[in-house]
């Protein structure tokens, strides 16, 4: 996901390792002053990403043959 401007961008990622799961997540900033003008926009993006990272991770078990 990315800030409309380029200015941040947003990662995310499950990965699934043999008895454990890693979540990455990653907000980079272009620049570490934002102009007021953009702040709606700002507002809008981290919102986003807030929603993202309350979402639940939903583990399933394997079925053994």
């Amino acid at each position: 996901m990315a800030f409309p401007s380029g200015d941040a961008t947003f990662t995310y990622q499950i990965t699934a390792l043999d008895n454990s799961v890693k979540i990455s997540a990653n907000v980079v900033l272009k620049y570490p002053i934002v102009s007021p003008l953009i702040y709606p926009e700002l507002k809008y993006f981290m919102e986003l990403v807030t929603g993202k990272l309350k979402e639940p991770v939903i583990l399933k078990q394997k079925s053994n043959p």
